[in-house]
């Protein structure tokens, strides 16, 4: 949590008390700042301003759900005014708790082997190594995302967290209607795809049988 590598901010940093990074295009944004109570002091301070919610999913749920916040905000960091898109955290939870659940997380997902057997699933959205896992929490879903980075060379390479944070899914549903969900949101491997797009091209009517061009 504490070490810093290549002159980045520790992880520490990067969630807790945020920092500037850059967007696809080179701007400077708002990176991290996963931490309700760390907005709340920059907002007493006059130096963050929330802008409104953003949900990717089910805004009418995020804004009944008095546990979580998503939303765009700016921030003055440094001297500079760097915008958040979008980002969301827990409220009223403690620095204890959020360490806990990124630290379990980073062991859970040593490796690829450990994380399927701990109900991780790989985020292909990861710029290093990342995994996502979904949880029920008081008649609402979440999604907590775990990103590490392999750092060093040869005998040399470590594995290292880089962010941990959660994202608002909605209200839980029936779990009949989870079923119905689950092959959608599930992550396909190269060979899942292999094996079942030829079926589902005859099925769609783009192709008349398998294995024929479309």
């Amino acid at each position: 949590w504490f070490r810093r590598h290549a002159g980045r901010p520790c992880v520490f940093e990067h969630v807790f008390l945020g920092n500037q990074c850059q967007d696809s295009s080179g701007q400077p944004i708002a990176g991290g700042l996963h931490c309700w109570l760390k907005f709340y002091l920059e907002e007493v301070r006059g130096t963050a301003n929330y802008l409104g919610y953003v949900y990717n999913v089910n805004p009418e749920d995020g804004l009944r759900d008095h546990r979580f916040i998503s939303g765009k905000f700016v921030w003055d960091f440094e001297g500079c005014r760097l915008v958040k898109d979008q980002g969301g955290f827990f409220v009223g939870t403690s620095p204890e708790w959020q360490l806990a659940c990124g630290t379990i997380a980073f062991f859970e997902t040593a490796n690829p082997e450990l994380a399927q057997r701990s109900g991780w699933e790989p985020w292909p959205g990861a710029r290093g190594v990342g995994y996502t896992k979904d949880a029920l929490h008081d008649g609402f879903r979440y999604r907590h995302v775990v990103c590490c980075d392999i750092v060093g060379k040869g005998d040399q390479a470590e594995l290292v967290l880089c962010t941990s944070f959660a994202n608002f899914l909605g209200a839980a549903r029936a779990p009949e209607a989870d079923a119905d969900t689950q092959e959608l949101d599930r992550v396909q491997s190269a060979m899942d795809i292999a094996r079942k797009l030829p079926t589902w091209l005859v099925a769609e009517g783009i192709a008349l049988v398998e294995g024929s061009p479309p």
